[in-house]
């Protein structure tokens, strides 16, 4: 470890990859700024009713949204469940549930379901899945309230389900269910859109790493220039 730092911070190709490295940084904190500002800022979550979603599947450009008249259906919610492995693969202990998705549907999914002859519950048309882990902060964990537990309104912010990694897509719906992953929605429950100033101070942290990354290049240049 030692003989890598020495490499890095004296030799000239290690400098170079440091800069290369810093260069990246500095890249994808632009690119993430130029992103964050050319959308127009959210100072407060965008209504949408969850029957206007499930009937359109038209995903909406707003990241921080109130779902509206909607039902969490907790008899289907599904729990990510984490294990520990020792070194030769075996598991250690019981498991760990990290993060769970509770199914948010509309009145109209319900009634469907319940005047049709299906016994279990179509998880195939499910469109919305609210997220929260349970030992989170109290306020970003989602509680049940009665049953049935119907939502006038809930908030968070929101991704589309190809953004979450495999193991949740995989867990939400079988290889057998024909959803498309970009029209289903996936709630952080309690999660509101970060403030200007928040932005500003995460991209001055990054850009200031990028740079420190350069540093040691910069010294050896100022070195040889003496």
């Amino acid at each position: 470890m030692i003989d890598l730092f020495k490499f890095l911070f004296t030799h000239i190709v290690g400098t170079l990859i440091l800069v290369l490295v810093g260069a990246c940084i500095i890249g994808m904190d632009i690119l993430g700024f130029v992103s964050e500002f050319s959308r127009e800022a959210e100072t407060a979550p965008t209504s949408l009713a969850v029957a206007e979603f499930e009937k359109t599947g038209k995903v909406p450009t707003q990241r921080w949204l109130e779902l509206t008249d909607g039902q969490l259906i907790w008899a289907e919610k599904v729990d990510i469940v984490v294990t520990r492995e020792d070194k030769k693969g075996k598991k250690i202990g019981d498991g760990t549930v990290r993060t769970t998705f509770v199914p948010l549907v509309s009145k109209g999914l319900i009634e469907s379901w319940k005047n049709g002859p299906a016994r279990d519950f179509p998880l195939h048309q499910i469109r919305i899945y609210v997220r929260y882990e349970p030992n989170a902060w109290e306020k970003l964990v989602l509680k049940e309230e009665g049953n049935p537990d119907i939502r006038a309104k809930l908030s968070g912010m929101v991704v589309t389900l190809d953004k979450e990694e495999k193991l949740v897509r995989d867990g939400l719906y079988s290889k057998g269910d024909r959803v498309d992953p970009k029209k289903v929605l996936i709630v952080r429950y309690g999660q509101t859109a970060p403030s200007t100033g928040v932005v500003i101070c995460v991209g001055v942290f990054f850009l200031l790493v990028g740079l420190l990354f350069m540093v040691p290049f910069g010294l050896r240049i100022m070195r040889g220039a003496k």
